[in-house]
């Protein structure tokens, strides 16, 4: 992990979920585990942080594109966030930590889901 995402030191904890009932509706269909990632100060880094999660490009479906989003825990809905497919990892760059997940999506614009 790089030093110089923050001032000082920090610990940094991810959390694979064991279950996603009441934030991943049925419509969705995932293509990775939910992740909750977790950093131990406030705020955004100083700088973004890659992420790289493995994928099931088996579960894709025709027409459809994997996607990576993550929770907005406050307005109870999933966010994409920009990346791209790299054979089976997904990769995509933030600047802050929460639930992530991939999902295979229709072939169009950015969107978010609302549960």
């Amino acid at each position: 992990m790089p030093t110089d995402l923050t001032e000082g030191n920090f610990t940094l904890a991810i959390h694979k979920m064991t279950s996603t009932a009441g934030i991943v509706p049925d419509s969705m269909t995932l293509l990775s585990p939910v992740f909750e990632l977790l950093k131990s100060f406030d705020g955004s880094f100083k700088k973004p942080v890659t992420l790289r999660f493995k994928i099931q490009a088996k579960l894709l479906g025709a027409d459809r594109r994997a996607g990576m989003f993550y929770y907005d825990e406050t307005n109870g809905k999933w966010i994409e966030v920009e990346g791209h497919a790299e054979n089976d990892e997904f990769v995509a760059t933030v600047h802050h930590f929460t639930k992530f997940a991939v999902f295979s999506v229709a072939m169009k614009a950015r969107f978010f889901y609302r549960f």
